[in-house]
């Protein structure tokens, strides 16, 4: 049996700002015990269901705002999946 400490968010993604070449995405994870922190993980994926490399990041989801974060994607090209 596998276990993981990775879940869906509760609510989210959603498309917050965009620009021509630059995305902001927000979601909302699980409450958890309030001692724990909570990080998202974010990255863009290519056709095959790949992560595109560098794109990876890692992002706070903040108690004192639900468990809400933001992650920002920058250089980003028109018509690129």
């Amino acid at each position: 049996m596998t276990t993981t400490i990775f879940k869906p968010p509760s609510l989210g993604p959603l498309i917050g700002h965009t620009t021509q070449d630059s995305v902001r995405i927000w979601i909302r994870g699980f409450e958890t015990d309030s001692a724990h922190r909570t990080i998202g993980v974010g990255a863009i994926f290519d056709d095959a269901q790949k992560p595109i490399a560098d794109s990876g990041q890692y992002f706070r989801l903040q108690r004192d705002f639900d468990r809400t974060g933001t992650i920002d994607f920058n250089n980003l090209e028109a018509g690129r999946t």
